[in-house]
């Protein structure tokens, strides 16, 4: 294993979907109670996201409202379920064959993502990745509160919280950032090579000026569940 590390975004970088809103529709076709309205008030405010405009404290606030009270280990059986159906069928081949890639060349691979870490953990090791950050969701012995834990992993924040991550393993350094998202060029600059997934127009623009790395990449299939 060398000192370096790479690190992925998540959603529209390695698999194609939106983790978060993607649950809240998993949450809804099971009549979750209170998931409707979560996922109602959450899609009013994830349109300003792609412009760099959010109020993730807000966001959050309605995404784990129907899950307050809840135990890990109740969510627990219905993330594996999630993951199985929506996030399985939606990974890039490209971008599993990269981490595989990464890893054999004993690089340290960190999955960092503005989803809640209770969804971004499990699918971490689905993906075979051994380090994640997520949005720290606040349990008080094992029953989510509701509340999260700062610095939020979005935006900026992402380089705050992978600084914060970076001071327990010294002497290693980030070689290589990927992401599909303009919400993570502070990231994209704090690495020392980039490489941007699927970009928008503005993205790609960036990534052409800054001498980046353009890919894109598919799923194996356009068939994904929505059950």
């Amino acid at each position: 294993m060398t000192n370096d590390i790479v690190v992925f975004d998540l959603d529209n970088t390695l698999i194609e979907l939106d983790s978060g809103d993607r649950w809240l529709e998993f949450m809804v076709a099971l009549k979750i109670p209170g998931a409707t309205e979560a996922l109602t008030s959450c899609r009013s405010i994830m349109p300003a996201r792609g412009a760099g405009h959010i109020d993730i404290e807000r966001y959050m606030y309605h995404w784990l409202k129907p899950l307050t009270g809840w135990s890990i280990n109740q969510l627990n059986p219905l993330i594996d379920t999630f993951i199985a159906r929506a996030v399985a069928p939606a990974v890039y081949q490209q971008g599993r064959a990269a981490l595989v890639n990464h890893t054999q060349r004993g690089h340290k691979v960190l999955l960092i993502s503005a989803t809640p870490d209770i969804l971004v953990g499990p699918i971490a090791r689905f993906l075979n990745i051994n380090h994640s950050i997520g949005i720290q969701v606040e349990q008080q012995r094992n029953i989510i509160t509701g509340n999260v834990i700062p610095p939020i992993s979005f935006q900026q924040g992402k380089v705050e919280c992978l600084k914060r991550w970076l001071d327990c393993t010294p002497d290693h350094k980030v070689i290589m950032a990927y992401s599909d998202s303009e919400n993570d060029l502070p990231l994209l600059r704090y690495a020392q090579h980039a490489c941007c997934i699927n970009p928008n127009p503005f993205l790609h623009s960036t990534a052409v000026q800054q001498g980046w790395q353009v890919k894109q990449w598919h799923i194996a299939s356009n068939e994904i569940s929505h059950e």
